[in-house]
Formats: C-alpha cells, sequence, structure tokens
C-alpha cells in the first residue's frame, strides 16, 4: 500500500496572541490619553491653597503634577489704632478685603489672613463724623498703622508684640472731607 502523503497544512493561526497585541495596543493608547489629560488639567489647577497666583515665579513652591504651594507668612500682621476718639471713622481694606471700621485708639486687629506673601495693597476710606459728634480739640488724630510682627493666642485673647511699623495712615479732625487712599506695601519676612 501506498503511503498517502499529505500536503502540509498551515498552522492554525494563534487567535489569542493577536488578542493580547490588540489588547495591549489599545491599553497603551487609552494610557496615553488619560495620562496626558490628568496632567493637562492639573496644570490649570495651579494654586489652588490660596486665591490668585503670586506675581511672581519666586513666590511658589513647585509640586508633583502642576500643583503649587504659596510660602507662608512668617510673621504676623495686624491693625493698630492711636489718638482720639470721635476724630474719624476709617474703613480699611487689604487686597480688596474688608478688613474693618476704626474709629478709637488703642484698637489691634489681626490682619494676617489677608495678607499674602510679596507686593499687597492697603485702601483706606476715611469719612469724618458730623461736626456735633467730632472732638472739639484741633490737634486731635487718628492714626492707623499696619505693623508686623509676632503674636501670641487667638481671637480676642490674640497679643501681639515686636512690631515694625509697614506703614501709617492719618486724618486729623480739622480734615472735614472723606478721603480714599491705597498705599502698597511688601510683607517682611
Amino acid at each position: 500500500m501506498e503511503a498517502e502523503t499529505q500536503a502540509p497544512q498551515p498552522a492554525p493561526a494563534n487567535k489569542t496572541g493577536a488578542i493580547q497585541v490588540v489588547l495591549l495596543v489599545t491599553l497603551l493608547l487609552i494610557g496615553t490619553v488619560s495620562g496626558g489629560y490628568f496632567v493637562g488639567t492639573q496644570m490649570n489647577f495651579k494654586n489652588m491653597k490660596g486665591g490668585d497666583a503670586p506675581a511672581s515665579g519666586a513666590d511658589e513652591v513647585a509640586n508633583f503634577g502642576g500643583f503649587s504651594e504659596s510660602k507662608q507668612l512668617k510673621k504676623a500682621y495686624w491693625i493698630h489704632t492711636r489718638g482720639e476718639e470721635r476724630v474719624y471713622k476709617i474703613s480699611v481694606f487689604i487686597n480688596d478685603q474688608f478688613l474693618g471700621k476704626f474709629y478709637k485708639p488703642n484698637v489691634d486687629l489681626d490682619a494676617t489672613k489677608y495678607i499674602k506673601p510679596g507686593r499687597n495693597t492697603i485702601k483706606f476710606i476715611a469719612r469724618p463724623l458730623p461736626m456735633d459728634q467730632r472732638v472739639d480739640y484741633s490737634g486731635a488724630y487718628l492714626e492707623v498703622q499696619l505693623k508686623a510682627g509676632d503674636k501670641k493666642g487667638e481671637g480676642e485673647n490674640a497679643q501681639f508684640s515686636n512690631g515694625d511699623t509697614l506703614l501709617t495712615y492719618t486724618r486729623k479732625v480739622t480734615d472735614t472731607e472723606e478721603f480714599t487712599d491705597s498705599k502698597e506695601f511688601e510683607t517682611l519676612e
């Protein structure tokens, strides 16, 4: 008997290997797109911890994923008043945030949370009291000072010390107009 010879059969296609390659390429594409999306969106959320981004890159500390953290202030900042009562009512704004109205001496009010490292703006809106409510001493004045120094305690128990005066704003009883004045200042570090 003659041996039958059969033509060699092609090897069956390795479907499992092809599927694995397709899955691997698909996963790589998804990973690339997702990674690009993640990095791109995270770069848009810089400085998540504190409002406006600082004016210069020197005021930021770089962080993973595009996030940045503002430097912390090393000193406490507060408003201190001196002079006489019944002269002016002075409203104070720091970086466009209302801090308070001041109309008498010997007031200390914490302003640290309104101040960012670097350049800041303080605005004073001064309104004279009606003539019948004003002190009649012609040398009377009300002075508002921005100070930087040490702070112990919180809230109403806060005590400020070793203060450097950054700026002073004064209104005299002889002034009879309303004033709006702005000044820029730099934080002390």
